[in-house]
């Protein structure tokens, strides 16, 4: 409010389930599908160089609230909840005296299936059927949006903590008539065009309803005193290596995420290529307030880049794995290890296949498609990276929470439509 001596900045986030980083106008997309997200670049601080720590949406926001790995904070996949004893983002800025409050709609983000609901005073995560058949899919953009606005309007007392989750361009893609592309209606039809057709008329709806709380927002705040923070959980392959979806691989459609900081101390306008992860969320809005983490943080402060630190060599992490939650009726298995997992470092990536014990690796600044696997480890530094991923990956603890909960009926319907079970 006006003439109030604000100590504390309100922190938002708005995040769009599994949208691709390079179909954002403001990330080199042709065609003008995002004009909001793309606006809000203009206003703040864009990182090119971003990437999740695992292709699934709980696991990914589990490890952005808490910093910390899949296999330390258990939740691997969708539907199992993470570990109770870590610490997440929201408990720590609600002991700082924030207002908490989420609008979330995937169903896998409820939090019997996550456990993300700690420390939110208000976790707005209820649904609506009118997806696909009989199963919602999730809320679509306009409810979140008219779900974010009320949120917004009862969070007067500042400072608040605002969590917004988009999740229309998930599949089942939708194909929303007033927000086609023209482009698509030319004769060079390749294979999938529809369904990559439909994924982008998902993007631009998504970004309208975006638009619409941004508006919103503005008249409440100050970006003066307001962090905006906007990302994605992770990517979606549109049938780059054969592959559609998200989650089994390591590839950078799935791992290429947006981000964008706007707010205090982030520059307009300013694009970075600094190496920044999802997990460097948490440790970013703890700098901005001065406040101690509440355990050791895998991920790196953003503030960094802008002191021209986080260089090339900056190791990152990511993991594929299994889509499938562990059914009560499944045998209890021990430890699984992942499908894969990789080392992102100095324009390279190397990858490790775990049921094929095989190493392969790319060269993300000649071959950015990673149309090029190479098998030879003879280059030290290639050499060196592999040496890293193993020695990383032995020091994790391996955590599986609780694998053998009960789901009920109606989760196992939800995660089955999202693609999340095969029984």
């Amino acid at each position: 409010g006006a003439g109030k001596c604000r100590t504390k900045p309100n922190i938002v986030l708005i995040t769009a389930d599994t949208l691709r980083a390079d179909h954002l106008g403001c990330y080199g997309y042709p065609h003008a599908i995002s004009p909001a997200i793309d606006s809000l670049a203009k206003k703040g601080t864009l990182f090119e160089n971003a990437v999740t720590v695992i292709g699934k949406t709980s696991p990914a926001f589990v490890s952005m609230f808490t910093s910390r790995y899949p296999p330390e904070t258990g939740a691997r996949r969708n539907g199992i909840r993470m570990r109770p004893d870590m610490k997440t983002l929201t408990e720590v800025l609600k002991e700082q005296g924030y207002a908490t409050g989420a609008v979330i709609s995937n169903w896998t983000l409820q939090d019997h299936l996550c456990g993300l609901r700690k420390g939110f005073d208000v976790y707005e995560s209820s649904f609506t059927r009118h997806r696909h058949g009989i199963m919602a899919k999730e809320k679509s953009a306009s409810i979140v949006t008219q779900n974010a606005v009320e949120l917004l309007n009862k969070l007067e007392n500042e400072p608040f903590f605002l969590w917004i989750h988009y999740t229309d361009p998930h599949a089942p893609y939708l194909k929303h008539e007033k927000y086609l592309l023209p482009g698509f209606t030319d004769d060079t039809k390749p294979p999938g065009w529809q369904k990559r057709r439909d994924y982008a008329s998902e993007i631009h709806y998504m970004d309208h309803w975006i638009g619409v709380f941004l508006q919103e927002l503005y008249q409440h705040i100050d970006l003066a005193d307001t962090h905006v923070f906007f990302f994605s959980d992770h990517g979606e392959s549109l049938g780059e290596h054969g592959y559609w979806g998200h989650g089994q691989n390591v590839f950078q459609p799935n791992l290429h995420i947006p981000l964008i900081a706007a707010g205090p101390g982030w520059p307009e306008n300013q694009r970075l290529p600094n190496p920044v992860s999802i997990i460097d969320l948490m440790p970013t809005i703890l700098k901005t307030l001065d406040i101690r983490p509440p355990h050791a943080l895998r991920g790196q402060p953003l503030q960094n880049c802008l002191n021209n630190e986080n260089g090339i060599r900056r190791k990152r992490f990511a993991f594929a794995d299994r889509g499938v939650v562990l059914l009560k009726h499944a045998p209890k298995k021990e430890y699984k290890d992942p499908l894969s997992m990789c080392i992102i470092s100095g324009g390279k990536k190397v990858i490790y296949h775990f049921e094929k014990h095989e190493y392969s690796w790319y060269d993300l600044v000649s071959d950015p498609e990673e149309l090029l696997p190479r098998t030879s480890l003879s280059e030290p530094n290639i050499r060196k990276m592999k040496t890293a991923l193993s020695d990383w990956y032995s020091s994790l603890p391996h955590f599986e929470a609780d694998p053998d909960r009960e789901l009920s009926e109606e989760d196992i319907l939800q995660l089955e439509s999202l693609g999340y079970i095969s029984r």
